[in-house]
């Protein structure tokens, strides 16, 4: 996968924080330890966007080749297909998963070096809905009232489903169903 300045994936990702973080920072020193703490967010994204592109290539090219005839053959009624693909799709599809959690995990650090503490995303609902009112009610602004609607928002949108696939890949040893 080519990637370049024009990309939109990493123009937000890579130049625009960049950018964002020169106009915050002007001692060396802030702008190192923004950048250690950075780099892993936006690794960790990039390796699951990849993982995401591969699964889809990964089943793309599987499906060219079963269609043309080129790892299956057509025996009375029934298509055998000689190709597996399962391992590979696995583990591509777990990647993005893990991968994911890595980044949201150190945008928690990285949130905590800008002040802001954000471990509470992690935390069961019960404990997750007063830690987003004192958010709100430690820094009292209009931004953070947005910023904690959107991550209440997110959290029960698709960060659950995320969560429990994550949870259940490495906790539970789940794998993809049999493509076979």
């Amino acid at each position: 996968m080519n990637r370049g300045v024009n990309d939109e994936f990493i123009a937000r990702l890579f130049f625009g924080v960049l950018e964002i973080r020169s106009h915050i920072f002007s001692k060396e020193s802030e702008r190192e330890q923004f950048d250690k703490l950075y780099t892993p967010i936006y690794q960790n994204l990039l390796e699951a966007e990849h993982s995401k592109h591969n699964v889809k290539a990964i089943i793309e090219q599987h499906v060219d080749n079963v269609t043309s005839g080129k790892t299956s053959e057509i025996k009375e009624r029934q298509i055998n297909i000689n190709e597996n693909v399962e391992i590979e799709l696995n583990v591509a599809f777990k990647d993005f998963f893990i991968r994911g959690r890595i980044a949201l995990t150190n945008l928690v650090q990285f949130a905590n070096f800008l002040g802001y503490d954000f471990g509470f995303i992690f935390q069961a609902k019960k404990d997750f809905d007063p830690a987003i009112d004192r958010l709100r009610d430690k820094h009292n602004n209009e931004l953070i009232n947005h910023l904690a609607e959107r991550i209440k928002q997110e959290r029960e949108g698709w960060y659950q489903e995320f969560n429990r696939i994550r949870n259940d890949i490495e906790h539970n040893g789940w794998t993809l169903p049999s493509i076979t």
